[in-house]
């Protein structure tokens, strides 16, 4: 339980998985951690704004999915080997950004993002549309299946 302690000071650490324990607080800084691959924190309790990703051009699973994480999810314009992506069941919003060439998988619903038609996000996620199982953003009433 509890919050973790900053992951700065850890360089060379490449596997993270803290996943299904009770652990709060804010997502510690990933800057520094450039031989990270594997990083989840799913089902925990972490709430604040989703991390940036800046300067993990290492990493292939990112999954913070089932917290309670707010804001909008970060460019992915750093984030060349990323492939499979876990961000449900959190409050996070907005519009999601443009998927990297190298994204495969992806588990993004439920959040609040803005329902933007997307291609590219309906075949990673393997549904059409991709935010049919996101909730409506906070004070938004939409006509495409958002309005019950």
């Amino acid at each position: 339980t509890g919050p973790l302690p900053p992951l700065t000071d850890l360089p060379n650490l490449q596997t993270f998985d803290v996943s299904v324990n009770r652990l709060s607080g804010s997502i510690p800084s990933l800057a520094g951690l450039t031989a990270l691959i594997d990083f989840s924190l799913a089902d925990n309790l972490f709430s604040g704004p989703f991390p940036p990703l800046t300067g993990l051009t290492r990493i292939f699973q990112f999954d913070v999915g089932d917290n309670l994480l707010t804001g909008p999810v970060p460019s992915f314009i750093d984030n060349p080997s990323l492939g499979a992506f876990g961000i449900r069941g959190n409050e996070l919003s907005g519009t999601l950004p443009d998927p990297p060439d190298s994204l495969y998988g992806a588990n993004v619903c439920p959040n609040r993002f803005n329902p933007v038609p997307s291609a590219a996000w309906d075949s990673i996620t393997r549904i059409h549309p991709w935010y049919r199982d996101c909730l409506p953003p906070p004070d938004a009433i939409y006509s495409d299946g958002f309005d019950g």
